[in-house]
């Protein structure tokens, strides 16, 4: 917004440098995804008219010690990936749901992540991401919907 005062600079201030960085170079981000993952569902399919596979992987649950007072639990952890027939991802899903207790304090997190790949060069580029997120607990509930974009110059 060029009305807004030092609109380029608050805007700038949203941009977080790794997550910026991960964009542009997706690929190990995916893989430390995918450690410990199984597959549970493979079919043909087809993105944006195009031939795909669509491979549906139950993910590894990461949990931090689970000796403490509190409890954790992760009812979906999935990621969908739609790969070109060269194994190229274009498209993925993520949805994460989890519950937590500690003594008297409940919450709840849900989310989703849509993702829209490129291939530049010889990396995998995050060229979109959708994510939606809510939560609750302590008496509060949140709802966040976040569009991050990414627009590669040659």
């Amino acid at each position: 917004n060029s009305k807004q005062k030092a609109a380029t600079a608050n805007a700038l201030r949203q941009v977080d440098p790794v997550a910026a960085a991960e964009a542009i170079d997706y690929a190990h981000v995916l893989l430390r995804l995918l450690e410990g993952a199984k597959v549970v569902e493979e079919k043909a399919g087809a993105w944006q008219g195009k031939p795909a596979r669509t491979v549906v992987f139950r993910l590894l649950d990461r949990k931090e010690d689970d000796d403490g007072p509190g409890k954790v639990t992760i009812s979906e952890n999935r990621l969908t990936l739609l790969l070109t027939p060269d194994h190229v991802p274009v498209g993925g899903e993520h949805v994460f749901n989890m519950k937590v207790s500690f003594l008297i304090f409940h919450g709840e997190l849900k989310q989703k992540k849509n993702w829209q790949f490129g291939h530049i060069g010889d990396r995998l580029v995050r060229l979109r991401e959708e994510e939606q997120q809510s939560g609750s607990g302590m008496g509060q509930k949140t709802n966040d919907h976040t569009i991050a974009t990414v627009k590669v110059h040659a």
